[in-house]
């Protein structure tokens, strides 16, 4: 098992396509995980906010800064920090058939219970000390991982399939319309009229304003 320098069990990147792993040298202090959550707004007359109607789920992005120091040894410190670019640049092996393209490697950030699988994002590296012949000896890495799943593990799509925004695109009321009617604007199910009005919180489906949009379920 790779040790920090400090001869603690070291953090690493293991590139789950070649199975090259990349141990850090200072295992991080700390790191964020962050998550995205995309809903639709709809107007709601006489409440004091609006509606949400889920919309989808974005990925769980990781952000880390790893610490290389190679001052001990005056040793260049790329010799630890630019194997890390081959997780950043096209993998040949990768080429998808289809559309005669490559891409980088998914990757996992593994600490001890942590097992992050994701793509890196963003990368860069910042040299803080150098030698007398200008020998970078320090660095700091910075790095943003989102999850994902590689386009050759996902399933084909069905043909013709309604995506989900067009199945929940929002109802315009207009003066004097049923709302069954507006239920059924867009391709909409007329059936649906109930939940539709009770996802808005209206009361009187025979009372909502001229031109107030309706999020449908």
């Amino acid at each position: 098992m790779a040790q920090t320098r400090s001869k603690l069990s070291a953090a690493k990147i293991k590139n789950l396509k070649s199975g090259d792993e990349y141990p850090v040298m200072f295992n991080p202090f700390e790191y964020a995980i962050t998550k995205q959550v995309t809903y639709t707004k709809g107007n709601v007359m006489g409440r004091n906010a609006p509606s949400y109607t889920f919309s989808q789920g974005g990925p769980k992005s990781l952000q880390l800064t790893l610490y290389f120091d190679t001052a001990d040894t005056l040793q260049s410190v790329k010799t630890y920090t630019d194997p890390l670019w081959t997780l950043v640049q096209i993998d040949e092996s990768t080429l998808v058939s289809e559309t005669n393209k490559s891409s980088p490697p998914q990757v996992a950030f593994i600490w001890e219970k942590l097992e992050f699988k994701a793509f890196i994002t963003n990368m860069s590296h910042k040299y803080t000390l150098f030698t007398k012949d200008g020998t970078p000896i320090r660095c700091v890495v910075t790095m943003t991982l989102e999850e994902g799943i590689p386009a050759d593990e996902v399933p084909p799509q069905e043909a013709g399939a309604t995506s989900t925004t067009q199945q929940q695109a929002p109802a315009t009321a207009t003066e004097g319309e049923r709302p069954d009617n507006m239920a059924a604007q867009n391709g909409g199910n007329p059936n649906n009229t109930r939940d539709m009005m009770a996802a808005n919180n209206v009361d009187n489906p025979l009372n909502v304003p001229r031109g107030t949009n309706l999020s449908r379920p």
